[in-house]
């Protein structure tokens, strides 16, 4: 975990960490900085670390990425918050370079003579702190089965066996009908609150639809929710699911997409035959992916561009199942952990895979600047020049390995295929790149 600094002591022959972050503005002026880091001893002896800062001439350009995280704001330790934390708690995510997000907000209503009476539905508060935390991306509802579920519940006097897949009162006209008309009534609902910028919206069906006979009530839900006129996604995997969903779909949230290129190609049939969309699930706090930058920097960064794909899921932000701060009760999926004493302006506590993440979006930003560079320096005549930066792209996104080749490696014997020290030699080349390409046209 990465807490905030307080002022401490080391003890004799003991390890401290420390991880320092620097916040340049941006309009800095371009050049190094040098200072120092003064470690004082109880002795009165000083040790001086030296630290240079370079700030580049140029910013990173604005990219129609998406990246995207499951935010969990429905959980135990997220209900008691204020309203200005919570908002804190999606500024955080916007200031890591997070636009979209992955969250369950379900409608309440009940049933009268097989009639829907009462319609309510909490996102107005959800839509406004989108808003006012600069989360411009799309909101995908992870609904899943619940809405069925409770409609089954009030027609039929008690709820489906969780257990068996397709629920067989699916087969009730009733049941559809009001399944249709819930969906029509939010997606009304979102979009007038959201309008045109916040209402973007998709409903998702039940998780993982590719596993057993799941699929069955997906593509019940699914082809449920075209009928109602509300776009669709899933988070489905194998090719063989997503081919079989993908009539009815609008987005795959999928993590196999990038194993290798011969399967990617596959992958990009298909979509193109339906006419549907992937999101590539990547970083997050999956078994393997906690505790260092690697490997949400690369799925989250250089993976993902090489992919051309618009968004980036990690999975999952915040969700402390136990108590966060104990490893031995039980697993917490956790990219961030809460504070321990949350305040209006800190909620949560940031670790090296959030940071990951967050280098992961540079490096991308990186790459695209550059690629902005290249187009505008064909614009201008430049064309050999801009021809030597694509090489040089083109190379550096050669280098990056597809998911089935990546060697995560570890931190003593095995230092895998593609490491931080890799990503950052990436981002020079990109950079330096970009930093010949303006000083070409600005002649």
């Amino acid at each position: 975990l990465l807490e905030k600094f307080e002022p401490t002591s080391v003890l004799s022959k003991k390890n401290k960490l420390f991880w320092l972050q620097f916040r340049i503005p941006g309009n800095q002026y371009p050049g190094t900085y040098n200072g120092n880091i003064t470690i004082s001893f109880k002795s009165g002896k000083e040790a001086i670390l030296p630290v240079s800062l370079r700030v580049l001439p140029f910013k990173l350009e604005q990219t129609k990425a998406v990246w995207a995280v499951y935010p969990y704001t429905y959980v135990w330790d997220k209900r008691n918050y204020s309203y200005a934390q919570r908002l804190q708690y999606f500024k955080d995510m916007k200031d890591y370079g997070i636009t979209g997000l992955i969250e369950r907000k379900l409608p309440a209503f009940s049933i009268k003579d097989g009639k829907i009476e009462k319609f309510t539905f909490q996102c107005a508060e959800f839509l406004k702190l989108k808003k006012e935390a600069g989360l411009t991306g799309p909101w995908l509802n992870g609904v899943q089965q619940l809405i069925e579920t409770a409609t089954i519940k009030m027609l039929l006097g008690s709820r489906p066996d969780a257990n068996k897949y397709p629920f067989p009162e699916n087969n009730n006209k009733q049941v559809q009908e009001i399944f249709v008309s819930v969906l029509k009534k939010m997606d009304k609902m979102i979009k007038s609150i959201g309008g045109e910028k916040y209402g973007d919206w998709y409903y998702q069906c039940i998780d993982e639809a590719h596993q057993g006979s799941k699929m069955q009530q997906a593509l019940w839900e699914l082809s449920l929710a075209r009928k109602a006129g509300v776009k669709t996604c899933a988070t489905v995997y194998p090719i063989n699911a997503v081919e079989k969903l993908g009539k009815y779909l609008d987005i795959s949230i999928n993590s196999f997409i990038p194993k290798n290129k011969a399967l990617f190609d596959a992958y990009m049939k298909i979509a193109k035959k339906y006419n549907l969309t992937y999101w590539y699930l990547g970083g997050g706090c999956y078994t393997g992916q906690e505790g260092g930058l690697m490997p949400d920097r690369y799925r989250a960064g250089f993976l993902f561009y090489k992919t051309g794909l618009p968004c980036h899921v990690s999975w999952q932000y915040q969700w402390a199942r136990g108590n966060p701060y104990n490893d031995f009760d039980i697993k917490d999926y956790c990219i961030t952990y809460p504070c321990r004493n949350p305040k209006s302006q800190e909620v949560s506590i940031s670790t090296l895979q959030w940071e990951g993440v967050r280098e992961g979006i540079t490096d991308y930003k990186y790459a695209d600047t550059l690629k902005n560079y290249i187009a505008r320096a064909k614009e201008k005549g430049y064309i050999e020049d801009a021809g030597q930066s694509q090489k040089v792209l083109d190379s550096c996104m050669n280098y990056v390995p597809w998911g089935d080749d990546y060697k995560a490696g570890n931190c003593y014997l095995l230092p895998g295929n593609f490491t931080n020290d890799k990503a950052e030699k990436l981002r020079w080349m990109l950079a330096n790149e970009i930093i010949r390409l303006k000083k070409i046209m600005n002649k």
